[in-house]
């Protein structure tokens, strides 16, 4: 959770708790203020941790993509664009572009989901 998110939350049970405990100050009140206090930490825990894992995942899976090299005189195709502004606008317009990115949830459109293929050959893949 980032910081402005866990000084959002934590303000707003502190807000919570504020006004529980000003209308009374009865057992069952701050059973339910602690109670507010202790769902917000745990919360808060679960969420850090589920973000942490997404970042790990996320950072594993960036250090298992190819990068982008310049060594042995091979440049990205930004180098193309001041030179060749017009095949570079055209290229950038096609699906040249994206065949050679990951295949990602975010750059693959078909619906994957429970579907069978079927090769020329006759296997299936799932």
């Amino acid at each position: 959770m980032a910081p402005v998110e866990s000084l959002l939350v934590w303000t707003l049970a502190g807000l919570g708790v504020v006004v529980l405990l000003r209308r009374s100050r009865a057992a069952s009140t701050i059973l339910m203020a602690a109670a507010l206090v202790a769902t917000t930490a745990a919360g808060h825990a679960l969420w850090s941790a589920r973000s942490a894992t997404r970042q790990r995942s996320a950072d594993a899976l960036a250090a298992s993509l190819p990068q982008p090299t310049v060594e042995g005189g091979y440049v990205s195709s930004d180098a193309c664009r001041a030179c060749h502004p017009t095949e570079y606008a055209t290229w950038h317009r096609s699906y040249h572009r994206t065949m050679t990115q990951p295949a990602s949830a975010r750059a693959v459109r078909a619906p994957f989901a429970g579907e069978t293929l079927v090769a020329a050959d006759g296997r299936s893949y799932r």
